[in-house]
């Protein structure tokens, strides 16, 4: 079967763009004034005047997401400790523990434990 690039060709020499697009677009209308807004405010000032007032009105998710914005998100610590008599088989324990962090609502969950911390 042939090959569908030849040799010395680069298809994509540049590779994959660097720039997010969408991105660039949304960053560049917030920062324009809105047309006929006597105050000379931004799409990004009316869309911020707006989450705060939902906050101010009790809209609790609002008040996080300004929260999140200006302090950044809480890290939500956990501890787990060995516990005294290690089960003979890991794979159920894995399993196990997924399934109790799934059930208090952590899921996507990826952990590991070096071997030698095992013993």
């Amino acid at each position: 079967m042939a090959t569908r690039f030849k040799p010395g060709n680069k298809a994509n020499p540049g590779g994959r763009p660097k720039t997010k697009p969408l991105a660039e677009r949304y960053k560049e209308l917030l920062e324009q004034e809105v047309p006929g807004d006597e105050q000379n405010r931004t799409y990004g000032d009316l869309i911020a005047l707006a989450l705060f007032q939902e906050a101010i009105a009790g809209n609790v998710r609002a008040a996080a997401e300004i929260a999140d914005r200006v302090e950044g998100k809480s890290i939500q610590s956990m501890e787990i400790t060995k516990p005294d008599v290690l089960p003979t088989n890991l794979k159920q324990a894995d399993e196990e523990l997924l399934a109790l962090l799934k059930e208090a609502g952590i899921e996507g969950f990826v952990f590991s434990c070096p071997k030698d911390k095992l013993t």
